[in-house]
C-alpha cells in the first residue's frame, strides 16, 4: 500500500509469519504478540502520514496504538521514542502534530487507571523490580537465535541499496525501519523476566526490509 515495492506483493507478510514462527514462545498469544499487533498498526499508520495533509486523526492513532502496546507489554514503551523519530522522519515539524501525538499516548494510559481508580482496584505495575531474569536458552533456541541473525544480516545487507533508492519516501521508510531495531535492542534491557518471545518484535523491520 506504501510502494515500497514496484508491485503489490504479500512477501513481507509471509516473512513475518515465517519470523515469527521461529521460537515456540511465539506459537500461542502472549504479551508481546499483542504488543506487537498494536506496533504494526502504529508503523502503518506513520507510513501513511507522509501522503496526506490533514491527518491529525491517524498522529493521534499512533500515539494511541504505541501506548497500548505498552499496557500489553511494557518494554514496548521506547516505541513512544520511535513514534516521535517516525513523525519526525516523514513530515515537517510542525509543534501542533507534536502535541496531538502525546495527547494519543496519555489517553490510553488516563483511561485504564481511570478504570482502576473507579473499581477501587490496584493499578497494574508498569514497572518492573527485577531485572533480565531468569534467560535459559536451550540448544535448539541457540540455532533458532542463529536463523534470526541470518535473517537480520540479510535485511541489513539490502538497507544501502534501499537508501539510495530513487524514491525519497522508500529511503524515509527505510531509515525509520533502522532506528526502530535500534529501538528494538534498547527495548531488550528492559524486561524483567528476559524471554526469547521479545525477538518477536523484530519481525516487523526483518521483514519489510
Amino acid at each position: 500500500n506504501n510502494k515500497i515495492t514496484n508491485r503489490k506483493n504479500y512477501l513481507g507478510g509471509l516473512l513475518f509469519i515465517i519470523y515469527t514462527s521461529f521460537f515456540p514462545q511465539n506459537l500461542f498469544l502472549s504479551p508481546v504478540l499483542i504488543s506487537t499487533t498494536f506496533l504494526v498498526l502504529a508503523t502503518g499508520k506513520i507510513f501513511g502520514l507522509i501522503r496526506k495533509e490533514k491527518n491529525h486523526g491517524d498522529i493521534f492513532d499512533v500515539g494511541f496504538l504505541a501506548a497500548l502496546s505498552t499496557l500489553f507489554y511494557f518494554p514496548a514503551v521506547v516505541f513512544v521514542l520511535f513514534a516521535y523519530i517516525g513523525l519526525g522522519t516523514v513530515r515537517p515539524f510542525i509543534y501542533r502534530e507534536w502535541v496531538i501525538m502525546l495527547l494519543g499516548m496519555i489517553a490510553p494510559i488516563f483511561l485504564c487507571f481511570t478504570f482502576y481508580y473507579f473499581t477501587d482496584r490496584a493499578a497494574p505495575q508498569l514497572f518492573y523490580s527485577g531485572w533480565m531474569d531468569g534467560l535459559k536458552v536451550s540448544p535448539y533456541q541457540w540455532i533458532n537465535l542463529g536463523c534470526v541473525a541470518l535473517f537480520g544480516l540479510a535485511s541489513l545487507i539490502l538497507v544501502p541499496t534501499a537508501i539510495y533508492s530513487s524514491l525519497i519516501q522508500v529511503r524515509k521508510f527505510v531509515t525509520l525501519l533502522a532506528f526502530s531495531l535500534l529501538v528494538i535492542l534498547a527495548s531488550f534491557f528492559l524486561q524483567s523476566s528476559a524471554n526469547l518471545s521479545h525477538t518477536v518484535l523484530l519481525a516487523l523491520p526483518f521483514s519489510v526490509l
